[in-house]
């Protein structure tokens, strides 16, 4: 009899073992579930936070300028001085009688004269090779009220052809010799809008100490591999370097560095990686118009 009451003991206490775990498993869910909420919420918290943020920010920037809108339009490149005319149009939220209005772009001022619908206009000319940082001066006596407009890049992205260059491979060097050997190729990439219209030819150039010593010539594609399997000798002092050279129909040539390395006499190999874009643009004469290069 005391044997089946202790088995009867054991049972009821497996069984509520088994409930207690469950039980425990249950709300340990429970818990992790309504953490998980918690952070949910926290987060969508500081989202509409961060928007509130941001737009009370806006809204501020907004009373705080003179403007209540303005607009920059392009006109075409001069194909001489490769400049562009840039007329500014822009809305005061107040303008007082006899203040004059100034536009001022990269160091160039033109006085802004009534449009329409009381706006205010003005034009400069800049050059497509330069960031356009363009500001409005409001002059009434001894008073000057400045708003910058927000900065634009480089207008030769939209003037110009533009091109990428990069290559793909290995640079080897056996023990004790002055060879080294590019094996991999090179992927140039032109604008798939003007490549076929503003592009004349394309090409890869191998330079040692800025001297051409080959070159491989293509066909015009958007895409364009080049295979590379060359031995080169450079000595200690010497600089070998790959370089995409492009010619557009109005005889500007763009250079655009790829790869290369400069052999240290003191500590040997000094490669040149990660070096971001590097191009220089200069017009049939030779004569540098542009360079990336600090």
């Amino acid at each position: 009899m005391k044997t089946k009451h202790l088995t009867l003991l054991l049972i009821l206490s497996l069984i509520l073992n088994a409930y207690t775990v469950l039980r425990m498993g249950s709300l340990s869910q429970s818990l992790s579930q309504q953490s998980n909420q918690l952070q949910s919420q926290l987060q969508g918290m500081d989202s509409r936070i961060n928007g509130i943020s941001s737009t009370i920010e806006q809204k501020l920037n907004e009373q705080a300028s003179l403007l209540s809108s303005h607009t920059l339009d392009f006109g075409d490149m001069d194909l001489e001085t490769f400049k562009v005319p840039v007329q500014v149009t822009v809305m005061p939220k107040r303008l007082e009688q006899g203040t004059m209005a100034k536009l001022i772009i990269n160091g160039q001022e033109a006085i802004m004269t009534p449009g329409s619908s009381y706006a205010l206009v003005g034009t400069v000319e800049v050059s497509v090779f330069e960031e356009l940082h363009p500001t409005i001066v409001f002059e009434n006596g001894d008073v000057k009220e400045l708003e910058n407009l927000i900065t634009y890049g480089p207008l030769r992205y939209d003037y110009l052809p533009n091109m990428g260059a990069n290559y793909n491979g290995q640079i080897s060097n056996p023990p004790n010799t002055n060879k080294w050997r590019f094996q991999g190729e090179v992927h140039i990439a032109l604008d798939p809008n003007k490549y076929q219209t503003d592009v004349k030819s394309v090409k890869l150039v191998e330079l040692l100490d800025g001297v051409p010593v080959k070159s491989h010539e293509t066909a015009l594609n958007m895409d364009i591999i080049i295979p590379l399997n060359e031995e080169i000798t450079i000595e200690k002092g010497q600089s070998y370097e790959l370089m995409a050279v492009m010619e557009d129909v109005n005889g500007l040539i763009y250079n655009h560095y790829v790869e290369g390395f400069y052999l240290d006499p003191s500590s040997g190999f000094n490669g040149d990686y990660g070096q971001g874009e590097r191009i220089t643009i200069l017009d049939s004469n030779g004569k540098v118009l542009f360079t990336s290069e600090k």
